[in-house]
């Protein structure tokens, strides 16, 4: 009987908060995934695990058993894992950054370049993470630093602000805020979006989004999760959107304001 640490992670998150849609969403997961890997896990244990009904959640016996064992299970773990790390780094001088799918790649060698001169002899360790993790890694212990977008959604990660973007939403030429100078997120709040898929929009997937809006489909494309209704200026849905294939489609850029 093989149960993996990741299925702990899930069962820990859902008996903490006695909620599938809150543990779903620590745990950057579609609710119906994280239901799925539940039942998987009692099927696997040959036992139930949490009472159900529509409208709560409830530990069993047999869960709250596991809880308590799991929780010191997963710190043991956790520790384990950030000794191991520590001494490995120590020993050849690694330092593992995280980063983010298409953010901050012109700070890249800025930054690098600097910690060179100020750490001669250590190596560092770009590792790209999905958008599924908004701390590239840091809250897992993966990284030890990483180039973030904010906020994270962690109160326990100490940043500090390297960078800021301007950030325009695409409006179809008809729609009523297109005549707009800029605009603030708060108008923005229920309008239908066109979302390009995978999480950040490839050039193809922000053109069909694009599409939708040219036809009246959708008021506005959305490029990036956090914050959603946005597109960075840097980012390849950016560079898409406003490519010579699109020219064709009725969309205009506006800028929103920060508030």
């Amino acid at each position: 009987m093989d149960v993996h640490l990741r299925d702990l992670r899930y069962f820990v998150a859902v008996a903490d908060e006695l909620s599938f849609t809150r543990a779903a969403e620590r745990l950057h997961l579609s609710q119906p995934a994280l239901s799925k890997q539940i039942a998987a896990l009692e099927t696997t244990l040959r036992a139930r695990l949490l009472r159900r009904d529509r409208r709560q959640v409830s530990l069993t016996a047999a869960g709250a058993a596991l809880h308590a064992a799991a929780r010191r299970l997963l710190a043991d773990w956790d520790e384990a894992a950030a000794v191991v790390a520590d001494t490995a780094a120590a020993e050849t001088k690694v330092l593992r950054v995280g980063t983010l799918t298409s953010l901050g790649r012109a700070l890249f060698p800025a930054a690098l370049e600097h910690f060179a001169k100020r750490q001669p002899g250590w190596r560092v360790e770009l590792r790209s993470f999905r958008f599924g993790d908004p701390t590239a890694g840091l809250s897992d212990r993966a990284s030890d630093a990483a180039f973030v977008s904010l906020p994270t959604g962690a109160d326990d990660i100490g940043y500090e602000v390297l960078a800021t973007e301007r950030r325009f939403v695409a409006l179809s030429t008809g729609h009523p805020l297109a005549g707009r100078q800029a605009v603030e997120f708060s108008e923005l709040a229920d309008e239908p979006f066109a979302a390009p898929l995978p999480l950040f929009g490839t050039p193809a997937s922000v053109r069909v989004a694009a599409a939708s809006v040219n036809d009246g489909l959708a008021s506005v494309i959305v490029a990036r999760t956090v914050p959603m209704l946005t597109v960075p200026t840097s980012s390849v849905a950016a560079d898409a959107l406003t490519s010579t294939a699109l020219r064709t489609c009725c969309i205009r850029f506006v800028l929103i304001e920060a508030s």
